[in-house]
């Protein structure tokens, strides 16, 4: 046999291999990767077959308090602590929500702003029937009508300046929502089937349990079509 010269070596640096020449028949390529290759695409192998979707966010899917809707909504990366089941087992964030996709509440307390869309709501500002769409957007600042728990994680400024919460909550009583809360549109998904959709109960149905673990009604439409949702396993 024969080795080709260096002229004959491929372009693609990605594809390197020997062209061999048997009793003047060419031969299939030979590939020959190098350890540091074999190396890399190992890592590459086990990084995209134990941790599927690893570049996309968090899924979290309950039902919002007061109303008979179940919702899926994506947490950025990293954001969503991980649920009851593996907290007990003291596994990790990447274990529950990136390989095993767990998508119950959190052990912890997590916290949404929620923003109606004109499309969940009908001419008389009330809920319409089936299932709603939530999609993550950008911050907007919002500020609590009443005074907060100083309990509350600090705002996003006191969080910047490295202030603590009772400084923020107690002394300066801040009403800015939490530094980590995430916030999420809602939409009526009305391309949804009749059989998918999971119907609203009346509101006067519901006036016994409206208010939840002490909030403020839900089906009391404010202006600001915008409401402050407190989740965790502990409180569901």
């Amino acid at each position: 046999l024969a080795i080709l010269d260096s002229n004959t070596w491929a372009n693609n640096s990605q594809e390197k291999y020997l062209q061999v020449v048997v009793d003047g028949r060419e031969t299939a390529p030979t590939y020959h990767f190098s350890a540091t290759d074999r190396a890399l695409d190992r890592a590459n192998m086990f990084s995209r077959e134990s941790i599927p979707n690893q570049k996309r966010g968090h899924c979290l899917t309950f039902k919002l308090p007061g109303l008979d809707k179940t919702l899926d909504v994506e947490f950025p990366s990293g954001r969503l602590p991980v649920c009851d089941r593996c907290k007990k087992n003291y596994k990790t964030k990447t274990l529950c929500r990136s390989r095993d996709l767990h998508k119950g509440l959190p052990w912890t307390e997590v916290y949404i702003c929620m923003t109606l869309d004109p499309t969940c709501t009908d001419a008389n500002n009330n809920y319409v029937d089936g299932p709603f769409v939530a999609r993550r957007v950008q911050k907007e600042v919002f500020c609590f009508k009443t005074d907060m728990d100083t309990t509350m994680p600090i705002c996003a400024a006191c969080k910047r300046k490295n202030y603590t919460r009772s400084y923020c909550r107690s002394k300066m009583q801040h009403r800015h929502l939490p530094w980590n809360t995430v916030y999420f549109a809602l939409s009526a998904n009305c391309s949804m089937s009749a059989q998918q959709s999971v119907p609203t109960e009346n509101t006067e149905k519901k006036s016994a349990a409206q208010n939840i673990d002490g909030g403020d009604d839900i089906h009391q439409i404010d202006e600001s079509r915008s409401f402050f949702v407190t989740l965790s396993s502990k409180s569901c």
